[in-house]
């Protein structure tokens, strides 16, 4: 697992909630077929699912919290096959599974709990990133920016606001924009 630029074979941690992620760390992949299997043991939680997202071909796999999952893959001559951050798992609400397509910004859960907003970058490019919550008058209610340094990552936007519908729009470094609806419970 890698986190915070470290790679860790044990963690010690609080039980999962939903927006945790973990970052898987795989390097020195030959081209062949592989098989990762996720053993998981008492991570049943009320309301709460595991989804296993391969980033290179953008699929989103359930994982089995109390038991094993088991998830074949291909490393071919595609040098991004073989990304060594290719796998991640998200902690999400069984209904809302995030799926990850070539390039893109993912926003999970939606809708989103407890007035956090993640956002799952993929395979995007480095530069500045600004976030602008607006709510159904268009008046901004949350701004954040960042600097993303490019590839794949994850971001959170809190929020402070109340329940209801709102547009979320990110504009990207080379100035497009992306506009999502956003519900908050």
């Amino acid at each position: 697992m890698l986190k915070n630029k470290q790679l860790l074979s044990v963690e010690k941690r609080q039980l999962f909630s939903m927006g945790d992620t973990i970052f898987y760390s795989m390097s020195n992949l030959k081209q062949q077929q592989y098989r990762l299997e996720l053993i998981a043991n008492g991570l049943e939680q009320p309301g709460l699912s595991a989804f296993l997202l391969d980033q290179y071909l953008g699929t989103s796999t359930p994982v089995i919290l109390n038991g094993v999952t088991s998830f074949k893959f291909f490393v071919t001559n595609d040098p991004a096959s073989s990304d060594e951050k290719r796998f991640i798992v998200v902690f999400a609400k069984p209904s809302a599974p995030p799926v990850i397509t070539t390039s893109s910004i993912v926003i999970y859960p939606n809708p989103v709990q407890d007035g956090t907003i993640m956002l799952h970058l993929n395979n995007m490019p480095a530069g500045n990133y600004s976030f602008r919550l607006l709510n159904a008058a268009g008046q901004q209610v949350v701004f954040k920016q960042i600097y993303f340094a490019g590839s794949s990552g994850t971001e959170s936007i809190r929020t402070n606001v109340t329940k209801g519908v709102y547009i979320l729009e990110i504009t990207k470094p080379d100035n497009t924009k992306q506009i999502n609806k956003v519900i908050i419970n």
